[in-house]
């Protein structure tokens, strides 16, 4: 329904009158990565993994959620999966809706936000950092991974990565 009123109603005229091409390439494109982030393709990671937790290992969810704001030195960040689990540990992650393969740095990204908020009081963030208290990190990406980051999730088994086909598997 979001993507109707977003890029179909306002352009229904021109899509009747034939011009999907030039609707898709002037009205859609160019906007659909914005539009596919944190409103639609976070909801989508979170629905799969209340969906296929227990084929991925993971217990189900407790709750679920995504953290902005700032550290102690005023540094924005956002983190798009803080999530604790039945079991009490904490799952934390991101997801990127991109047309390139996700590559490791995104992962030394999220293990320095969480250490810059840790030092900053955030509990969760410590909780998120700790082998006895964290669920490790989750990645969803809709372009995959590149090999370095598979590789990287192979040798630590605190990561998982999943892909737009895995958010299907069922």
């Amino acid at each position: 329904v979001s993507f109707w009123y977003r890029f179909v109603h306002r352009h229904r005229s021109r899509l009747e009158q034939g011009a999907v091409d030039e609707v898709w390439r002037a009205h859609v494109a160019p906007y659909l990565d914005d539009y596919m982030g944190q409103s639609v393709f976070e909801p989508m990671a979170e629905q799969a993994f209340r969906r296929h937790h227990a084929a991925w290992d993971l217990p189900a969810v407790r709750e679920w959620s995504r953290w902005e704001g700032q550290d102690r030195n005023r540094r924005s960040i956002e983190i798009d999966v803080v999530a604790e689990l039945d079991d009490g540990r904490i799952l934390s992650g991101e997801v990127k809706w991109s047309s390139k393969p996700v590559d490791v740095g995104l992962h030394w990204r999220l293990l320095r936000d969480l250490d810059d908020l840790a030092r900053s009081g955030e509990g969760w963030a410590a909780e998120a950092l700790d082998e006895e208290t964290s669920a490790g990190h989750i990645y969803v990406s809709a372009a995959g991974f590149t090999q370095r980051f598979r590789t990287l999730a192979g040798e630590n088994g605190s990561i998982r990565l999943v892909s737009l086909e895995d958010l299907y598997i069922d």
